[in-house]
């Protein structure tokens, strides 16, 4: 495999950790930017290396674990 790069900004990704996003290969630090969902609590988009569970899902690891959305 000659070239294995990110789908958008075109970094290598050989020897990285990577994301599909739309069935290419995705850098973190793009997916994190254009892909990821954003945390419904602060905003930030949630870490593609998070695991959400239970009622902290849609939250990212700095909110609180507690929080209720309601609407």
């Amino acid at each position: 495999l000659t070239h294995f790069c990110c789908l958008e900004c075109e970094a290598p990704l050989r020897g990285q950790r990577y994301v599909m996003a739309s069935g290419r290969p995705c850098c973190r630090g793009c997916f994190e930017s254009l892909y990821a969902e954003p945390c419904q609590a602060c905003g930030e988009p949630i870490d593609v290396g998070a695991a959400p569970a239970g009622p902290a899902v849609g939250l990212c690891s700095g909110s609180p674990r507690d929080l209720r959305v309601f609407g």
